[in-house]
């Protein structure tokens, strides 16, 4: 598989939830289609397809995918401006105005505790990993797990967990998992707890 074929697999796995849930009959069909084009060897028609019915329907996808499919779609001479209005940044970030319960607690007002986790994941955050080089806040921290909510400065989220090693991982560890919405969040939350 090409560089921008696992990149279309990886955003696609993201977001097929969503582009199956749309009302919309040719955005529900997309992971079949893309899937189809990808096994017949058409990446630069479904990197267009998906990045058009992405738009269409505007899913939310993860900032970090988004961005490797960027990359891929200019290394293989893809149209990169296709992604544009995707990679735009969001005006209104999810976690605004979310409240946090159980097993979650808030850390946006708890600076020190929040800086002292932060120092622990940038410590274990090594070369390749997807959040490597990336500018985090520790917005949350689920009890009695290691887990932490991130934020990007991009507005991208995840739900990261610590090892406690105090030193770089080799990934996939700490593991990660990109939340797309406090749906999402709600769904990993009621599945890991």
């Amino acid at each position: 598989m090409t560089n921008l074929g696992a990149a279309i697999t990886s955003l696609l796995e993201a977001t097929e939830s969503s582009l199956v849930a749309s009302e919309i009959p040719a955005v529900a069909l997309t992971p079949e289609t893309v899937r189809g084009l990808l096994a017949a060897g058409e990446d630069g028609v479904a990197y267009e397809i998906l990045c058009d019915n992405l738009y269409e329907a505007d899913i939310a996808a993860p900032r970090l995918l988004l961005t490797e499919l960027h990359h891929a779609a200019q290394q293989s001479g893809a149209d990169p401006s296709r992604m544009a209005p995707l990679l735009q940044s969001p005006s209104d970030v999810w976690t605004a105005g979310y409240v946090f319960t159980e097993p979650l607690r808030d850390l946006r007002e708890a600076v020190g505790e929040a800086a002292t986790l932060r120092e622990e994941l940038m410590r274990e955050i090594g070369a390749g990993h997807v959040l490597h080089g990336v500018e985090l806040h520790v917005i949350a921290r689920a009890t009695p797990q290691d887990d932490v909510i991130v934020q990007a400065a991009d507005g991208q989220v995840a739900l990261v967990h610590l090892t406690w090693r105090g030193q770089p991982e080799t990934p996939p560890w700490p593991t990660t998992e990109l939340v797309t919405s406090p749906e999402h969040l709600e769904n990993l939350i009621e599945f890991r707890y």
